[in-house]
């Protein structure tokens, strides 16, 4: 996830803190309040594993909505 800037005008105040997370939304990185770049190397086997235990999309019902199109940007 990442932090917008904080902006102290507006009426909801993100203070940064951004992180990384695993599939599982264990945090493996996170940045502080000062600007900064965080990195973590990542297992993408974990990420099959997770979806191969969570068939969310193998449980999409198509005959009841279906999927968006992109739209084309026009210049």
């Amino acid at each position: 996830m990442c932090s917008p800037a904080c902006n102290l005008e507006l009426d909801y105040i993100s203070h940064a803190e951004s992180l990384i997370t695993s599939p599982w939304g264990i945090v493996i990185a996170k940045g502080g309040k000062e600007e900064e770049i965080i990195t973590a190397d990542l297992d993408f086997s974990e990420l099959k594993c997770v979806r191969e235990s969570i068939p969310i999309g193998r449980q999409r019902r198509l005959d009841i909505y279906t999927t968006p199109k992109l739209v084309k940007k026009q210049s």
